[in-house]
């Protein structure tokens, strides 16, 4: 008998550990609102565990266990809200991107994390709307870059920007129509395309440049279905800087062009274009059909922002 108890007392242990191992464990439920609010914490249902454990310091107030695990889950929560609202406003185009913000912050003017979250949106809006304007310049896409910065400025007082659209305007020539010119009494001016070309009859046109353009280019000529007659016989552009001629120019039947202009406009203030019809008895209007082709500005380029 005492042979075989030594026998199954070992196999009974081992059986008994047998079991143990292969018998899935199952965690017993939190029995404490404490324990339960961690968990969910734990999970990520940060609401849950606010809510679990704010009711349980309703019935224990002086509980620095709870206390302590509620401020963690507080933090938390307001951590995970923004990581979410940053990734939010990382889906949005940076004015609406401003525009939320600063409905939040009307409701939480003192709140510290929108404060910096606006911080951060302004500056990496300043950041690549300044480089995507020198990308565009180097393109030669001067129009693209001044509407990309003037909506941001719209949104950002930043001498950055404002640097770099004085840049973008000094990089490209203006069309001369669009100076706001100031003809003679009478005198209109005919634009047909986006740089001219327009006409002028007898008379001239001003514009004020205030010292900002370094030359002055066109293409002045006579179009070939334009015959004269011994009444119009030519037309002539006089050009004036400060009332000073520079350069003059007749178009005839002999000499319709084209003729490249390209006069120094460093620091005059006043350009002014002259037109005279040539002709005999009075029947001086064959300049009205003379035109300058691509009228253009120059300004005195600055020196490139850096960034």
């Amino acid at each position: 008998m005492n042979r075989l108890l030594r026998f199954l007392i070992p196999c009974a242990m081992l059986l008994f550990a047998v079991c143990l191992a292969i018998t899935p464990h199952t965690k017993a439920p939190s029995t404490t609102p404490l324990l339960q609010g961690v968990e969910r914490m734990e999970a990520g249902d940060y609401a849950a565990a606010r809510a679990i454990l704010e009711e349980a310091l309703e019935q224990q107030p002086q509980d620095a266990a709870l206390q302590a695990a509620l401020a963690d889950c507080l933090f938390l929560e307001q951590e995970q809200a923004q990581r979410e609202l940053e990734q939010e406003l990382m889906a949005l185009s940076f004015p609406a991107a401003l525009e939320k913000i600063n409905k939040l912050k009307a409701a939480d003017p003192k709140s510290v994390r929108l404060t910096y979250l606006e911080q951060q949106t302004r500056r990496r809006y300043e950041e690549e709307t300044l480089q995507n304007a020198l990308s565009l310049c180097d393109r030669e896409a001067y129009a693209e870059a001044l509407s990309l910065l003037n909506e941001a400025l719209t949104f950002l007082d930043s001498k950055p920007l404002r640097d770099m659209e004085a840049y973008v305007q000094s990089s490209y020539p203006h069309p001369l129509l669009a100076l706001g010119l100031m003809p003679a009494p009478g005198l209109t001016l005919v634009p047909s395309e986006a740089y001219g070309p327009f006409s002028l009859p007898q008379g001239y046109v001003e514009a004020d440049l205030h010292g900002a353009y370094a030359r002055f280019t066109a293409t002045l000529w006579m179009p070939e279905d334009m015959q004269p007659t011994a009444f119009q016989t030519g037309a002539r552009l006089s050009i004036y800087a400060d009332g000073e001629l520079l350069q003059e120019h007749t178009l005839s039947e002999a000499e319709r062009g084209p003729i490249e202009l390209d006069v120094d406009m460093t620091g005059v203030q006043t350009l002014r274009l002259s037109w005279t019809s040539l002709g005999a008895n009075g029947q001086k209007n064959w300049g009205q059909m003379a035109t300058l082709n691509n009228p253009l500005l120059h300004p005195v380029p600055l020196p490139k922002p850096s960034i």
